[in-house]
């Protein structure tokens, strides 16, 4: 295994590398660091960005080390208190039976040695003698014995504990996690900074690793009173002691590290980058693409050729790699070679005092310098790792402040499906619309018949994250009247998109403002805001849940009715799809789940075989049924009776023709008492028909009006329009020759 070379960099200073065997390993892309009070360090593929005043050599065992370590942890120990209260409250009696439990397992190696010292013990005098006291012996042989039973017994019982309440920590941080995340709002997902190694199995992990710290601890110490105890029947017992510390102590010195600093961590060798995003395509979503496109073997080329200019450069996580640095050191050779000092005091014991030594006592301390030698190596592991565990629980807690500054705020006013804006001590509960509560027209006969009224103010907005100059929207106003069925168009990149994600409240505009029935749409409660909208956009996806899931979603409260989500497949057109599929509604599109075979194949004429055959596997469907799904989910949306704006994104490029004519009149069917909003960059169906039509260029709504107005403005609509009339226009014959 290839080992990393760093290379630390201080704005201030020179850099200084720590050389290894492979000077190859030392390059990275994008080495240059100028951030007054940064120092970068570089292994392999990734880049370390640390404090300036952070340590860069340290020594396990210093009172400068013990400070660090308690300044560090000690910022850990609000979130593991957080945890611990929060593990305790899930099963109080469980905590506590598998910690005295795990306490008791800690001090088995010393009780079983002190049995066996025993035994040995009697069995020397009695060779000695040429009398065995038998009594004596089977009392020690029975003791140990039942030792080993009940440890064992124990043992099973506490795994059976550990598992079932693993399970439980599992399932509340499952919960927990879940609902962070959902609340996430999407200028933090363009943070571009990675919660995925945050999970409750890490949870877990931390868990367990705090608990056999400490049980780690208290059998540390148990075995170190054990050998100082049999040590001083030789009158050595502290010097045997510090022999049996010597080796564990050397190794704590330390090269560079940065487990508990506060850093950075980014990948940033272009040849690595290259390689990731290269297997990154064999994703499904890919699939058709490179297959169609024959682009299978330029893949594998490009991937070789990165992984060549890579080399040897390590692609270990970099906490990994100082790791491996200390392992290959020369002064690593020295400290292993301290694990026979405990031999070479016991040899020397029988050289000076003969007389005074007994085998029982020399084997007896050996197997404890054995002992606590491991018992050493996996404290110092659990130590080190548990640093890197502490911030996963650290980062876990986090999550909740994380929400807490999440730009796009919540407001307080409910926004009412008649049009009355509440306070949340007034909120009335929503009335569900049945199909009876819905015409034959699709008018909605609940509550108001005018739709949204909309007014944005010059908006201005950027997408977080991009150029800072690159605006989607600038200072783009315009007006909306309840019930206006409004068409949206310009070219690409115009902010036709933005405008509509800024209206779910999905973003907030840098500047300028967006009203909602003459109130500032930021007062608003989100919840009951988005309640009042159906958006159909083409960023929709269709859940890893069944078809009918997949649309009841649309209205949560009439999931189970299955009058209304086939009415909804119907106006959406995805009711043949649903009859074309083997499990109709109950069809998983794309399940979530684990399914393994060994040594068995779906064509085997066996009871194996044809199990496998008959698992569930994947219904694909195309790009058109996944947009006719999703409109059939936005069409439920309207029985909800709340609905008051429908925001129509470009979600037919898929359908053909008569498909997206269905579509739109099915719409406008049922746009009464709503005000609808299409973006579109196809004329034909729908601006002939629009109250309103918005012309927007480069973030600016630059023309208004109806279809006709627009026309005899001859502006950028008009340009727009006749560029695709003129596909339908009879072409001209062409001259004849003369």
């Amino acid at each position: 295994m290839s080992k990393p070379s760093p290379e630390y960099k201080d704005s201030a200073s020179k850099s200084t590398t720590i050389p290894t065997k492979d000077d190859n390993e030392t390059h990275s892309d994008g080495d240059k660091d100028t951030d007054e009070g940064i120092r970068t360090l570089h292994l392999g593929v990734h880049s370390v960005y640390l404090s300036k005043n952070s340590v860069q050599r340290e020594t396990l065992f210093s009172i400068p080390k013990f400070i660090g370590i308690y300044n560090k942890w000690k910022d850990y120990l609000v979130a593991l208190a957080q945890l611990a209260q929060d593990v305790y409250a899930l099963s109080p009696v469980l905590v506590i039976t598998l910690f005295f439990l795990d306490m008791f397992k800690s001090t088995e190696a010393v009780i079983l040695l002190h049995y066996e010292t025993k035994v040995l013990r009697i069995m020397e005098v009695g060779l000695h003698d040429g009398f065995i006291d038998s009594n004596a012996l089977l009392q020690a042989v029975g003791a140990r014995i039942l030792c080993v039973l009940m440890t064992n017994l124990m043992k099973v019982f506490s795994n059976r504990l550990e598992r079932r309440f693993q399970s439980r920590v599992i399932r509340h941080f499952d919960d927990y996690l879940l609902n962070c995340r959902l609340a996430f709002d999407l200028p933090m997902l363009a943070d571009n900074l990675s919660d995925d190694e945050i999970g409750s199995q890490g949870v877990w992990n931390s868990l367990t690793s705090v608990l056999a710290i400490i049980c780690g601890l208290f059998g540390l110490f148990s075995q170190l009173g054990f050998v100082y105890h049999l040590g001083r029947s030789t009158n050595y017992g502290a010097l045997f002691v510090l022999t049996c510390l010597a080796r564990p102590v050397l190794s704590g010195r330390m090269f560079p590290s940065f487990m508990s600093e506060p850093r950075i961590i980014e990948a940033t060798n272009k040849h690595y980058l290259r390689m990731e995003a290269l297997k990154g395509l064999v994703e499904k979503k890919f699939r058709m693409d490179i297959l169609s496109g024959n682009i299978v073997q330029y893949i594998i080329d490009q991937f070789r050729q990165s992984q060549a200019a890579l080399g040897n450069t390590s692609i270990e996580r970099p906490e990994y790699a100082l790791m491996l640095m200390r392992e290959d050191s020369f002064w690593a050779v020295f400290v292993e070679t301290l694990n026979d000092l405990p031999m070479v005091f016991c040899a020397a014991l029988a050289l000076l005092g003969p007389t005074k030594t007994n085998l029982s006592t020399v084997f007896s301390l050996r197997q404890s310098a054995n002992s606590l030698k491991n018992s050493f190596a996996i404290m110092f592991w659990q130590v080190e790792s548990f640093e890197r565990r502490a911030n996963v629980i650290s980062r876990l807690y986090e999550l909740r402040t994380k929400l807490e500054q999440t730009t796009v705020k919540d407001g307080d006013l409910l926004y009412d499906s008649k049009q009355a804006i509440l306070s949340n001590g007034d909120k009335e509960k929503p009335e569900i619309t049945t199909r009876s509560a819905v015409s034959s027209e699709g008018a909605d006969t609940n509550g108001s018949q005018s739709g949204m009224r909309i007014e944005v103010r010059d908006v201005c907005f950027s997408y977080p994250g991009g150029e800072v100059n690159a605006k989607a929207l600038d200072r783009a106003s315009f007006s909306i009247s309840p019930g206006q069925l409004v068409v949206v168009v310009g070219a690409n990149g115009s902010g036709k998109s933005t405008l509509i994600k800024l209206l779910g409240r999905l973003y907030n505009p840098a500047s300028g403002s967006i009203l909602i029935n003459g109130e500032d749409i930021i007062k608003y409660k989100m919840s009951s805001l988005r309640q009042a909208m159906a958006m159909l956009t083409q960023d929709h996806h269709l859940y890893p849940l069944s078809i009918k899931e997949n649309i009841g979603l649309g209205f949560v409260e009439g999931m189970n009715d299955e009058d209304l989500i086939l009415d909804a497949a119907k106006k959406g057109g995805a009711d043949d799809i649903i009859k074309r599929l083997g499990s109709g509604m109950d069809t998983l599109l794309d399940p979530r789940g684990f399914q393994f075979a060994y040594k068995v194949s779906p064509t085997d004429q066996t009871p194996l075989g044809k199990k496998l055959k008959g698992l569930k596997k994947t219904a694909d469907v195309s790009g058109g049924e996944r947009q006719r799904l999703v409109a059939a989910r936005t069409f439920m949306r309207f029985n909800s009776g709340h609905v008051k704006l429908v925001a129509v994104d470009e979600p037919s490029s898929a359908l053909d023709p008569q498909a997206e004519l269905n579509l739109f009149e099915n719409i406008r069917s049922l746009r009464e008492g709503k005000t609808v909003i299409f973006v579109t960059h196809r004329f034909g169906h729908l601006t002939k028909h629009a109250d309103l039509i918005l012309c927007m260029d480069q973030g600016r709504v630059i023309e208004s009006g109806t279809h006709s107005e627009l026309m005899e403005m001859e502006g950028q609509y008009c340009k727009l329009y006749n560029v695709q009339a003129q596909a339908f226009e009879p072409s001209k014959p062409a001259e004849q020759e003369e």
